[in-house]
C-alpha cells in the first residue's frame, strides 16, 4: 500500500473542515449530521471518522485552529508596530478585512449558534469559557496592559473588563452583521466602536 503523505492528510482534512462548514451554514449546526458532512465532502465515511469522531470536535478543532491563526498574524504583524494604540487599531482593521472573506456572514451565523450550543453542554462550556477568558481576553488585556506601561493608557482601568468590553463590541457588531448583511453599518460600527474605545481608554491621562 503506498505511503500517504502528510501534506495529503492536511489537505483532505481541511477539505473535511471546509464541507462541514457549508453544511452548518445551510442547515444550521445542530441539524447537521455527520453522514451530511460526508456527503458534502465527496468522501467515505471511514475517512471523515479517522478525522473527527463528531460534529462537535469538529467544529471545536475549526474554531481552534481558526483562532490560531489569527492571533499568529496578529502577532506577526505586531513586530512592526511600535504602540499599544496601533496594536489595537490593527485588530479593528482586521475585521474590517474580514468581510472581503468569502463566507464570512455564513461563517458568524455558525459561530454563534455553535456559541449557544456550547452553553447547553457541560463540558463544551467550560473548553469555550476558559478559551475566552485565558485567550480571547488575556490577548487584549495584554495590549492595555502595555499601553498603561508605556503611558498611553489611563492607568486607573480595569484592563480584565475593558477587554471584555472590547470582545463585546465586536462580538455584538458580528452578530448584527450576521443577522442583517449590512456591511456598510458593520464598517460604520467597527469605526465608531474604534472611536469610543480610544477615548476611553485615553480619559484622565492629561487630568
Amino acid at each position: 500500500m503506498p505511503k500517504v503523505s502528510a501534506d495529503y492528510k492536511a489537505k483532505r482534512r481541511q477539505e473535511v473542515i471546509e464541507s462541514a462548514l457549508l453544511c452548518f451554514a445551510e442547515k444550521g449546526f445542530e441539524s447537521s449530521t455527520m453522514d451530511d458532512i460526508v456527503e458534502r465532502s465527496g468522501t467515505s465515511k471511514g475517512l471523515v471518522y479517522n478525522y473527527f469522531k463528531s460534529k462537535e470536535e469538529l467544529y471545536t478543532s475549526l474554531m481552534e485552529e481558526r483562532s490560531s491563526k489569527m492571533f499568529f498574524t496578529f502577532r506577526e504583524k505586531f513586530q512592526q508596530l511600535h504602540t499599544a494604540t496601533e496594536k489595537l487599531k490593527e485588530i479593528f482593521s482586521y475585521y474590517q478585512e474580514a468581510l472581503k472573506k468569502e463566507g464570512y456572514q455564513d461563517y458568524l451565523k455558525v459561530h454563534f449558534e455553535w456559541i449557544i450550543y456550547a452553553s447547553r453542554n457541560v463540558k463544551l462550556k467550560q473548553k469555550m469559557v476558559d478559551r475566552f477568558e485565558k485567550e480571547v481576553c488575556a490577548f487584549v488585556e495584554e495590549i492595555i496592559n502595555e499601553g498603561i506601561a508605556n503611558g498611553e493608557f489611563n492607568p486607573n482601568l480595569a484592563t480584565g473588563s475593558v477587554a471584555a468590553i472590547f470582545w463585546a463590541k465586536v462580538d455584538g457588531i458580528s452578530l448584527a452583521y450576521a443577522l442583517t448583511g449590512n456591511q456598510d453599518q458593520y464598517r460604520d460600527s467597527l469605526i465608531e466602536s474604534e472611536k469610543m474605545l480610544m477615548k476611553y481608554l485615553t480619559t484622565q491621562l492629561n487630568k
